[in-house]
């Protein structure tokens, strides 16, 4: 195909161009000069320089192929004198494509390269294109590119691991330790596997086997922000990412946004405060959790010669409904007690008492746990409120 922008009637001279859109290697347009008759619309052209390539290159040098993985097209780029630019010429160089371990790596006719095994060999094509020679025939010339190739080992297993600090024996439905498994085809016998990002984040079992044993010792600052690789026959796989998710804060609950308050027969008044537990990365807990509340200091009187009840410290399992919700279900005081408690949706009634507070999650061993806030547990006649929040309180 011929591309030229078309003269005008009232074109005299000025500036053109001619491009063989086809023959990228090899052309067939040679241009110097045009001549166009205006009045019948006949153009000429007669025969100039050479206009070719005076390199040609692989896409890919090395190319990196994993093994089990798809073929990979590589082609060929030529650097054309007049554009001052590489062009794709892989046309020019099908069916001449050639590797030199067929064990690792196969090349089809149109470059696509196949991983067998893991290990590294060469693959080459050659290929004519058009010249740069200032003759008259434009002639020719046989370009040689090659490169080298590579098959890496790969690693498959889970991306996700949980950290519970202090629980070292990991929560239900929360993994703490996954096995990761490399492949190489049966390349080697021997896999040293490495952190090579994140050691503070997770540790690996000893051992050369194509499994290994991925523990949590700490949270991930960021998703995927660990990586581990696996060399086994002489080869280095690319890093298979993870992150290790940490219960870290209480966050609003979207589905109760502002506390229920209710009368009670027995305590006149009862209020529930809900959170929703978030993780490291600020994503609700996936799978139901235990969770515990512990008083950390004594109760504080705010009320001339109250006598209210310390309640007792408890603890709580999300639903599966909603396994990230959490709540603290507080009551007013028995009818006798001073002051009295009220029932006011006002709930603009003086402070009674409060204490130290703090929300642990993972066991309902009280005490125990990460510890993810604290508050001051206030109590008021009318209703309780948690203030003096510190969220996440590790």
């Amino acid at each position: 195909m011929l591309a030229l922008e078309s003269p005008t009637r009232t074109c005299g001279f000025g500036c053109y161009e001619f491009r063989d859109l086809t023959s990228t290697g090899i052309g067939t347009l040679f241009e110097g000069k045009v001549i166009y008759d205006k009045t019948y619309g006949h153009v000429t052209y007669g025969c100039a320089v050479c206009c070719g390539y005076n390199a040609a290159t692989l896409w890919y040098n090395p190319i990196l192929l994993e093994v089990q993985c798809t073929a990979v097209d590589d082609g060929v780029w030529g650097y054309s004198v007049c554009d001052q630019q590489y062009e794709d010429v892989s046309s020019s160089f099908y069916g001449n494509r050639a590797s030199a371990n067929t064990s690792i790596i196969t090349v089809d006719s149109y470059g696509a390269h196949s991983p067998h095994n893991v290990g590294s060999t060469t693959a080459d094509t050659f290929g004519n294109l058009e010249s740069t020679a200032h003759y008259p025939i434009c002639p020719p010339k046989q370009f040689p590119p090659g490169g080298g190739g590579n098959v890496n080992p790969t690693i498959s297993g889970p991306n996700t691991l949980w950290w519970f600090n202090g629980l070292g024996a990991g929560v239900s439905g929360y993994a703490n330790q996954i096995t990761l498994t490399a492949y190489s085809a049966g390349t080697g016998t021997s896999y040293q596997w490495a952190i090579t990002a994140g050691s503070d984040k997770v540790s690996l079992s000893t051992g050369t086997s194509a499994t290994v044993q991925v523990t949590s010792i700490g949270q991930s600052r960021t998703a995927n922000d660990v990586s581990i690789t696996v060399t086994a026959g002489g080869m280095t796989s690319s890093p298979f990412k993870l992150t290790v998710h940490a219960p870290y804060t209480l966050g609003q609950d979207p589905a109760h946004t502002t506390p229920v308050y209710a009368q009670d027969s027995q305590y006149v008044w009862n209020i529930t405060i809900y959170y929703q537990i978030l993780d490291n990365l600020l994503t609700p807990m996936p799978a139901t959790v235990p969770a515990n509340e512990h008083w950390t200091s004594a109760p504080h009187p705010d009320y001339t010669n109250e006598d209210w009840d310390l309640g007792a410290e408890e603890c709580g399992t999300t639903p599966s409904s909603a396994p990230a919700e959490i709540w603290d279900y507080i009551q007013g005081s028995y009818v006798g007690h001073y002051p009295p408690a009220v029932y006011n949706t006002q709930q603009n009634g003086p402070a009674v008492v409060d204490w130290g507070q703090e929300i642990r999650v993972g066991t309902c061993t009280i005490g125990a746990g990460p510890r993810f806030q604290t508050d001051t547990h206030q109590k008021y006649t009318d209703h309780a409120a948690h203030t003096w929040i510190t969220s996440p309180a590790p």
